[in-house]
């Protein structure tokens, strides 16, 4: 009966999973200027945000490219290379980095995330995200930007660390404020 039983589950698993033939590796191209217009930061620029108490904060830029793999176990399907782009805004004091990233993962999906002081922003959708229609206009810092987008941290599972609430982002400007679940902000200098 052992036996038998042992039979049963090893050709069960032969004859319940694919015999797949190995494929290549399909590379998705770069990420095109159109899509690292939506970032507008230079590589070793530095940007200012005034703080909420009035002092200004330097955030120094580093912009890179970076390319990532997908593959899979079974060998069914294609393995893809990918690229993603980053760029990183880092304070020395107070200490804070943000984090904007574009990754093409195929010809039709691309995401933007978004990574501020212990807070994630969540994966947009690129095509979807930033369309002329979704954004708002406001007022900041005596100056009007159109199309302002508004992400909200949702995860507020560590309050005993300084996290970011929620943010504004222009595609034309880039982070427009920041602002943190203390009730300080950071927003951009005129």
């Amino acid at each position: 009966m052992k036996k038998i039983l042992i039979l049963s589950i090893v050709a069960t698993i032969l004859c319940g999973c694919p015999i797949c033939k190995p494929t290549g590796v399909v590379d998705v191209g770069p990420i095109p200027d159109s899509l690292h217009s939506i970032v507008p930061y230079q590589n070793d620029s530095v940007y200012q945000l005034v703080h909420s108490n009035g002092y200004i904060v330097d955030f120094v830029t580093k912009r890179s490219t970076e390319q990532s793999f997908s593959w899979n176990e079974c060998g069914c399907s294609p393995n893809y290379t990918y690229y993603r782009n980053i760029t990183s805004l880092v304070s020395d004091y107070p200490p804070i980095n943000i984090q904007l990233s574009i990754e093409k993962y195929d010809s039709i999906h691309t995401m933007f995330t978004i990574v501020a002081q212990n807070s994630a922003f969540g994966y947009l959708p690129v095509d979807t995200f930033f369309t002329a229609s979704n954004g708002d206009s406001m007022l900041i810092n005596n100056r009007y930007y159109k199309d302002v987008f508004v992400l909200r941290n949702d995860n507020t599972y560590n309050a005993s660390i300084l996290f970011a609430d929620s943010l504004y982002y222009n595609k034309q400007h880039g982070l427009l404020k920041l602002f943190m679940h203390n009730g300080e902000n950071y927003a951009i200098y005129p």
